[in-house]
């Protein structure tokens, strides 16, 4: 609901500012800021709204979050996510749309095994990167799409370099989002 004529404004912006740098804001969510003009003693301007949404943390490569290997699955989102311009494919993947990103150190052994499952149809790949930050980097390693059923995906993976950083791409088959677990 818009602010009244006599809410109180809790922060305030010189009039020569065209904009505002907001922190400590949460991934994927809607915000709404109402602003107004103060014209002099008591006397305001209409209040004014502007809406926006927050990108989802991990929603490119570059921003992926770090899992550890053999911890207990965790819980994420791909509620909010796109895909970005240039953003690799595996082969396994039919069109997605809503990927989030994942990396972790390969253990001393080589060998890991990724598998996610949620409440909607997931396509998980497995990818070597030079350069988070240049998709052109990517090269596709393995990838799964329905593995024990719609909504699982599993990746096992061997002779990964032990140390190195690797990336997992969750996505949601036909662009499908919600909740999963995913672990490494």
């Amino acid at each position: 609901a818009p602010p009244s004529s006599t809410t109180t404004p809790t922060g305030t912006v010189a009039s020569t500012t065209s904009s505002i740098n907001l922190t400590g804001l949460s991934g994927s969510l809607s915000y709404t800021i109402w602003v107004r003009g103060n014209c002099g003693p008591n006397n305001f301007s209409q209040w004014s709204s502007v809406t926006f949404s927050t990108p989802i943390a991990n929603d490119t490569a570059k921003d992926a979050i770090a899992l550890v290997v053999n911890a207990p699955c965790a819980g994420f989102s791909n509620s909010g996510a796109t895909n970005e311009t240039g953003e690799p494919y595996a082969s396994c993947t039919v069109n997605g749309g809503a990927s989030v990103w994942f990396k972790f150190n390969s253990p001393s052994t080589g060998a890991i095994r990724a598998s996610v499952s949620g409440l909607f149809d997931t396509q998980l790949a497995l990818f070597s990167a030079s350069d988070s930050s240049h998709y052109s980097t990517f090269q596709v390693l393995s990838c799964n799409e329905d593995a024990s059923g719609a909504a699982s995906s599993v990746i096992y993976a061997a002779n990964l370099v032990p140390g190195a950083i690797y990336y997992l791409m969750d996505d949601g088959y036909g662009g499908s989002t919600g909740q999963f677990c995913l672990a490494v």
